[in-house]
């Protein structure tokens, strides 16, 4: 009788049944979604991987994409030079410029410095254009068909900043026309459209971006050489549209109409208006579309407008759909969505194979003075407040260490620098902690702080093999796809990333578990499990807001948000922003507490796509 009470134990596959299936089922359908793709990208036209030599620059190599149409309009063929946005890549807008090849006008896409497979730095907004200069020489150089008087200078964001300022700058007429989607006046005033203030906060947290190494932004001088609006006039840059979108956060269509009217020699404009004529350079456009920042790079009406000027410049008729199908981003999306749940579910699988090898009591409950009554409250309180004042000393602490720009991409400059004062600062709390309460107690002995380290090493597997299926499939189709990059531009960075942010993660997660969640009993239970959860999703987000306190704590209530849109505190916003990813991350790290595994795991799982998105796929150097 008793035997029948035992539970039986499942067998191995039916442990992994459930996420096998699925990884089968996901991966046919990856299949499938690729098998769209390929008509999505390669017909009617031909791409061709090029790389060139910045020429104007530091000698940096130019990574680019050669688009040429299957039945030009004209021969020779009227040509575009495509910039992307900041923290982009070429191919992010391939299913926009493609769409110009399709309809007969070549394009030459490239990555800008510090972008993609470019070599080089961001600069934000001052020699990109550079680039841009470099890629026209290469174009008309090395392709006969190429009608070196038809090229157009064409970008998004800072795109748009580099091709008005090659317009501008060129030595000589190179480009006839220039299409800016966005562009600011200057760098000063698109911080306080999106800030609504004197752009302080940015000042002060501008050491720990990698683009100090460049420029200060404190610098009149440096702020006077982003300065689009003083520098453009009738003619300069040559028959020039600027389009953007009314709901755009980084500038106002105001903005843009001082601008297009001080390129016109003009009080005022009215969008939708062509100014000038387009025999002696001198047309100017402001189109105004309903879009966002990000909208504004899959718009149809973007797209038209765009298009419509550069037929008008080059002198050939309009021809076929203005319509952009979206299709090819959506695709996009769903081989890298399916490629990580792939990842994901080896991690899965893994997991269930190794789980009985993977518990340990290792660092997961302290007997003794810790837990008992008054001093769970006690230490539950004081453990919140010693966070959030490490959170405010973090930025200046780091500053005066000189810990700036640890991993030289943006955001993962910003994170390396928290990363490294918070682990060192969270775990002399924690070990103060523990010497405090266990300093002269007798089961100090007894926590098995050594005992077990070989599981803990075991714990990185599952996520190290998932990361490394979602590489393996995802790479080689970004680069037979033209998805952008596949791998790291550099691998030390990106390593150095991971390592920082599993070990904040971890740190962070141990914390937490040790001081504040004996509080509510453990395990929690119920109500008072996500009761926990949420607390401990709150503290973190606060500390959060707190890295910017020190830079705040003259203006608590300094606004962020563009007038006219939505508009709150940066302090709150921080919380805001901060408390779904915290929630999620407290509800994985209690997950793995109550299985006794080490929190190692859900910490690495967590870095590596991290890491992976701000070095790789969005990684500005």
């Amino acid at each position: 009788m008793k035997a029948d009470l035992i539970p039986k134990q499942k067998s191995l596959f039916a442990r992994i049944k459930t996420p096998l299936v699925l990884f089968i089922v996901l991966a046919i359908l990856l299949g499938l979604v690729v098998a769209l793709m390929v008509p999505a990208t390669f017909p009617d036209i031909t791409l061709t991987r090029v790389s060139f030599t910045n020429t104007y620059s530091e000698g940096e190599r130019i990574e680019g994409l050669l688009l040429m149409p299957a039945q030009p309009p004209a021969d020779p063929i009227p040509a575009v030079v495509f910039s992307h946005g900041i923290i982009a890549n070429k191919e992010i807008y391939l299913s926009l410029y493609r769409e110009l090849a399709r309809r007969g006008i070549a394009v030459l896409a490239i990555d800008l410095p510090g972008h993609g497979g470019s070599g080089g730095h961001c600069d934000t907004g001052t020699f990109e254009y550079k680039a841009v200069l470099s890629a026209y020489d290469w174009l008309t150089n090395n392709n006969a068909q190429i009608d070196a008087t038809r090229v157009a200078a064409v970008g998004h964001s800072l795109g748009g900043i580099a091709s008005t300022q090659a317009g501008i700058f060129q030595p000589d007429k190179k480009y006839c026309a220039v299409v800016a989607i966005w562009c600011w006046q200057s760098q000063e005033s698109a911080l306080e459209t999106m800030l609504g203030s004197p752009p302080r906060l940015v000042w002060d947290t501008w050491p720990f971006l990698i683009f100090s190494k460049r420029f200060d932004i404190k610098d009149q001088s440096a702020l006077r050489d982003r300065d689009i609006i003083s520098r453009v006039g009738p003619g300069t840059p040559p028959n020039y549209e600027v389009i953007v979108g009314n709901l755009d956060e980084g500038v106002t269509v105001e903005q843009e109409k001082e601008l297009v009217a001080a390129a016109a020699g003009l009080e005022d404009v009215q969008p939708g208006e062509v100014y000038g004529s387009f025999q002696d350079g001198t047309a100017r456009q402001l189109v105004v579309t309903h879009d966002d920042h990000v909208s504004e790079v899959f718009s149809g009406n973007v797209f038209k407008g765009m298009y419509n000027w550069l037929c008008s410049s080059f002198g050939i008729k309009p021809r076929g759909s203005l319509y952009i199908p979206l299709i090819r981003f959506s695709l996009w999306l769903w081989i890298y969505g399916l490629a990580f749940a792939l990842g994901f579910l080896l991690l899965v699988i893994l997991f269930r194979l190794l789980e009985r090898r993977l518990a340990t009591p290792f660092f997961l409950t302290l007997p003794g003075p810790l837990y008992e009554a008054p001093r769970q409250g006690q230490m539950a309180i004081l453990s919140i407040l010693f966070f959030l004042l490490a959170c405010a000393f973090t930025l200046p602490l780091a500053l005066a260490l000189g810990l700036k720009v640890l991993v030289p991409f943006f955001i993962g400059d910003f994170v390396s620098s928290i990363a490294v004062v918070q682990v060192v600062v969270v775990l002399a709390g924690l070990t103060i902690g523990l010497v405090a309460y266990y300093g002269l107690a007798d089961d100090y002995k007894s926590i098995p702080f050594g005992r077990n380290a070989r599981k803990s090493m075991l714990a990185l597997l599952p996520p190290v093999a998932g990361f490394g299926l979602l590489l393996a499939i995802y790479a080689p189709l970004a680069h037979f796809l033209y998805l952008g990059p596949g791998l790291p531009y550099s691998w030390a960075p990106f390593i150095l990333f991971v390592v920082l942010v599993t070990a904040l993660f971890w740190i962070e997660g141990r914390y937490f578990h040790l001081f504040l969640l004996p509080l509510f009993g453990d395990p929690p239970r119920g109500s008072k499990k996500l009761a926990y959860i949420a607390s401990e999703a709150g503290v973190r987000s606060l500390g959060y807001a707190c890295l910017f306190l020190p830079y705040l704590i003259t203006r608590p209530l300094l606004m962020i948000g563009r007038a006219g849109s939505i508009r709150m505190p940066i302090l709150l916003a921080a919380v805001l922003i901060a408390f779904p990813g915290f929630f999620f991350v407290a509800w994985v790290n209690l997950y793995f507490h109550y299985k006794k595994i080490s929190l190692l795991l859900p910490s690495l799982a967590l870095a590596l796509p991290s890491a992976y998105l701000f070095t790789t796929l969005l990684g500005t150097r």
